[in-house]
């Protein structure tokens, strides 16, 4: 009888105590003070929790889609499947409750990283009723953006004289810090850029900086390139080669650890 006793104290005081923790709300407050920091891995794990427990629950889906598009656009890297999942999860919370005006901002955003003005512009229509502070951003943002230039070569440090380098099959290297020297790189370094991505251009500068040899591709003007970035597995701009080293980003560090400087 005792242990009976023991066991219904337990369920009544532990058990509801557990639940309350790991409950929606307090997952999905959990998950904002995570994406306020930028900890958008964890803050995605965090969300999926919440959305585990309640399904319903807009705020954690427009939470884990915010915590994709901070992945996906850091200012050193643009990574398009990742703008492409926070895109989807914000339109999934909007459709639990499309009363969410933040949610309506963050995806005008999100459809501009991904090159969607019109789509854009109706996230902005639904915003002109709902919030006037986030429609003026949105309709600003919208303001500045340009459609990308179209051209082949974006851009050569001259000592290719623009010619394509044919190399293929470069292998996959993680980016790592710049621990110890490598050989010298004397060959080109390789980009592949869009025409919108910041560090697409943050590299290139550091690149012209540091006088390294260099071509860049600009996959959405020149099918060639798009075809070979596929193939190499690219998900994200710029992706950079180094002789057979493949990487991501503008990280200075990283750059010349794999270019042995």
């Amino acid at each position: 009888m005792k242990t009976i006793c023991i066991a219904i104290i337990f369920m009544l005081t532990v058990v509801p105590l557990y639940a309350e923790q790991n409950s929606s709300p307090k997952l999905v407050k959990q998950g904002l003070e995570q994406l306020k920091a930028a900890k958008y891995q964890a803050a995605i794990k965090t969300f999926e929790a919440s959305v585990k427990a309640d399904p319903a629950c807009a705020e954690a889906y427009e939470g884990m889609g915010n915590a994709y598009l901070g992945m996906g656009d850091n200012g050193i890297s643009t990574n398009l499947e990742m703008i492409e999942k926070g895109v989807s999860n914000l339109r999934h919370a909007l459709t639990i409750n499309p009363n969410l005006a933040s949610a309506h901002y963050k995806l005008g955003v999100g459809y501009l990283a991904l090159y969607d003005k019109e789509k854009a512009q109706i996230e902005y229509k639904f915003l002109k009723g709902m919030d006037k502070k986030l429609a003026d951003d949105l309709a600003a943002r919208i303001n500045k953006y340009k459609a990308p230039e179209k051209y082949r070569l974006t851009g050569s440090s001259g000592v290719t004289g623009g010619n394509r380098v044919a190399s293929r099959g470069a292998s996959v290297t993680p980016p790592v810090a710049a621990t110890a020297k490598k050989e010298r790189f004397t060959g080109t370094v390789e980009l592949f850029i869009t025409s919108w991505c910041p560090g697409c251009k943050k590299a290139i500068a550091y690149l012209q900086e540091k006088g390294i040899p260099y071509v860049a591709y600009d996959v959405e003007a020149d099918a060639q390139a798009k075809k070979r970035f596929d193939e190499l597995g690219g998900r994200g701009y710029p992706l950079i080669l180094v002789g057979s080293n493949k990487f991501y980003g503008s990280d200075p560090k990283t750059i010349d650890y794999y270019v042995g400087r």
